[in-house]
């Protein structure tokens, strides 16, 4: 069992679109998701996929420094699963994002795999 805190979202801009996160716990139903956490990466600073000329940076456009987002969560559990969608931003058209990092914030409860008194070292 563990309280998980936070969970972040890294990696690569392409295009504009909107990240939609859900998360489940303990093993919850496949069809226990939640409404959807949604971030907009309309602007990130970067030109959209496929613009500018072929070989220009990345697919012929250029790429913001970075791209996160972060999910307050705040809850105990055994475990968690998520699941990402990346809607496109009305007008638009691309490759969205690519993630290559989920980092988690959490903590261990306290006492779960004590050991009886006579057993401690």
């Amino acid at each position: 069992m563990f309280h998980l805190w936070r969970a972040q979202f890294l990696g690569v801009w392409l295009s504009a679109h909107v990240l939609s996160v859900q998360w489940m716990f303990d093993f919850d139903e496949r069809g226990n998701w939640p409404e959807p956490m949604l971030f907009d990466a309309t602007d990130m600073g970067g030109d959209a996929y496929g613009e500018g000329d072929y070989g220009e940076g990345d697919y012929g456009g250029s790429t913001p420094a970075r791209y996160q987002f972060e999910a307050f969560i705040g809850r105990s559990c055994q475990a968690i699963r998520f699941r990402f969608t990346f809607p496109e931003a009305a007008g638009s058209f691309g490759a969205c994002a690519e993630l290559t990092e989920l980092k988690l914030t959490y903590g261990v409860m306290k006492n779960l795999n004590a050991l009886p008194e006579g057993r401690m070292g």
